[in-house]
């Protein structure tokens, strides 16, 4: 029996899903890659434990890939759609790439089914996905 491949997109969505908080300094002011509870981030999920250290927090993803950090994070998501994951955990108002919906992982967190993980990874699936094919 063969083992099933988890994409990086899957593995954000079922993590996100299964943890249902945000990783979140003590303060509740900022967003971690990983909180002293353990908790995860949508991008902080996909680093491996070996290569995390906490000099990564507080660094959007966009900016530790300028600092030369890109190799923390797996080579089948793009930087772009890992923002967008990092932007939808955070709270950052955001649309999708394709300009329709406002996300926000905490708006599901309180109950609003519309912002589910799932939903989310369709919309950037399906734009990601797309572009790959009109390239």
């Amino acid at each position: 029996m063969s083992e099933q491949v988890i994409t990086s997109r899957e593995k954000v969505e079922q993590h996100l899903i299964k943890q249902k908080a945000r990783a979140v300094d003590m303060d509740n002011t900022a967003c971690m890659y990983r909180d002293e509870l353990g908790r995860m981030c949508a991008a902080g999920c996909l680093i491996p434990d070996d290569l995390y250290t906490p000099n990564l927090e507080r660094r959007a993803v966009n900016l530790l890939v300028a600092d030369g950090r890109g190799d923390i994070f797996p080579d089948d998501i793009s930087i772009d759609e890992l923002k967008h994951w990092q932007n939808y955990h955070d709270g950052v108002a955001q649309v999708t790439p394709t300009g329709e919906t406002l996300w926000s992982y905490r708006r599901w967190i309180e109950g609003n089914e519309a912002h589910h993980p799932t939903l989310f990874k369709q919309a950037l699936a399906a734009h990601y996905d797309n572009a790959k094919v009109a390239a």
